[in-house]
């Protein structure tokens, strides 16, 4: 992740993956959080979830949020839920989080449950019923509060062994059932989100992510190193539902969005292609595609002979870039802090909403000393880690995608077509 440097938080860097540096720094939190926005947090688990409150705690100052957690007591969600004097009622929560193991609501699974069809589709019903229950008391008793729901894993081993792929009750789609239906009540209840649990213990590796001795000693099913990996994960989804996304990505054209120099090497000289390392670049072009589906602002700047570049887009097959993708085009020989300050004029954004991403070195410290409100991504000099990059940046993470997001894009590029017009016209009449 990188966001802007807080020199007293400078320490963080040298964490690592280590918990036990988790462990002595979450001591210095709180003298070290004062002035980031403070954050009330509830949690409430079917497991022992309280171990990992160092990993979050540290976790989220990285984000500059200032975090007060409270766990509620082993296993009692129903409990706190139906107390009107509970915690997580008393006091505004900017988030609750509901952690619920699979496993904890079928101990008996393989005895009975997933040899006998029927029971099975009961029990679906009862934990349906159920999670909408709670998710319906907490909103009903508590309107503002974010609710967070992690989806569904099994993590344990799977005993059904080769037999899952010749039943209709197995494990796969038993998680798959619910968590359908974990998405079908975000569209019931405001402010409701989906944790992708299942995802964050699939990438980290099921047979690396449960840690039998510690369940049983503790009730916490997860190893120490899943628990840093979750509090990551979950740190970053807490930090994009509290805040908003940057709005503009203006990037660099020379190897940036295509190998080499394009006044030097030419339309044919350049690699951008289907084989390698060309098509790392064409992959590259895909990703910034989707970002802007999902209404980010592409803008370039770049110290470049405007009509190469505009040859690029017009006439290379394998460029999936072209103009009208582009919010903005600076394309000069002017240094690029005046070409930023001339897009965000364009865009009617501020510095802050704008995140350069620029493979020179001496451009990026240029924009750092010139322009400290814009968000610099120090771009590896390797295009392979491009997209990674600007995905370890949580700078365009998005929870939701609104129809405002998906249409923002167009919306620029209809204003620049009324713009021209405007400037072409002889009189308002002509205009309209």
């Amino acid at each position: 992740m990188k966001k802007k440097k807080n020199n007293k938080l400078s320490f963080l860097d040298s964490l690592e993956n280590d918990p036990l540096k988790y462990y002595k720094f979450s001591n210095k939190i709180n003298t070290l959080s004062k002035g980031f926005k403070k954050i009330k947090i509830s949690f409430l688990a079917n497991f022992t979830i309280e171990l990992i409150e160092p990993f979050i705690k540290v976790e989220l100052v990285k984000r500059n949020l200032n975090p007060e957690i409270y766990f509620a007591p082993y296993d009692q969600i129903e409990q706190e839920v139906y107390n009107v004097n509970s915690k997580i009622y008393q006091k505004r929560n900017d988030v609750i989080v509901l952690a619920i193991r699979l496993e904890n609501l079928l101990s008996e699974l393989f005895t009975d449950l997933i040899y006998n069809d029927r029971k099975f589709k009961k029990k679906i019903s009862e934990i349906k019923k159920r999670i909408f229950n709670l998710i319906k008391q907490i909103r009903n008793k508590n309107t503002l509060s974010k609710i967070i729901f992690f989806n569904f894993n099994y993590i344990e081993k799977d005993l059904q062994s080769f037999t899952s792929t010749s039943t209709n009750t197995n494990l796969d789609s038993l998680v798959e059932e619910i968590n359908s239906y974990l998405i079908s009540l975000t569209r019931k209840f405001n402010s409701f989100y989906i944790f992708d649990f299942k995802k964050v213990s699939q990438n980290f590796g099921l047979n690396n992510f449960f840690d039998k001795k510690l369940f049983l000693l503790s009730r916490m099913p997860f190893s120490l190193e899943s628990q840093l990996e979750l509090s990551k994960s979950l740190s970053r989804y807490i930090n994009a539902i509290l805040v908003v996304p940057k709005k503009c990505l203006v990037i660099d054209a020379d190897n940036t969005i295509w190998g080499g120099i394009i006044g030097e090497d030419g339309l044919d000289g350049i690699k951008l292609d289907e084989d390698f390392p060309g098509n790392i670049y064409k992959s590259f072009h895909r990703f910034l595609l989707t970002l802007r589906r999902k209404g980010v602002l592409l803008a370039l700047a770049s110290k470049n002979n405007k009509k190469d570049v505009l040859e690029v887009f017009k006439k290379h097959d394998d460029c999936l870039l072209n103009e009208k993708h582009f919010s903005a085009l600076e394309i000069n020989w002017n240094d690029k802090a005046t070409n930023i300050k001339k897009i965000a004029s364009d865009l009617n954004i501020g510095m802050d909403s704008i995140v350069f991403f620029d493979d020179n070195p001496a451009e990026r410290e240029l924009i750092k000393s010139k322009l400290p409100e814009v968000n610099v991504i120090d771009v590896l000099n390797n295009p392979l880690y491009f997209e990674e990059q600007l995905q370890d940046s949580e700078y365009f993470d998005h929870v939701l995608i609104t129809e405002d997001d998906l249409k923002r894009p167009s919306m620029y590029a209809a204003e620049k077509k009324r713009e021209f017009f405007l400037k072409k016209s002889l009189n308002i009449d002509d205009y309209l």
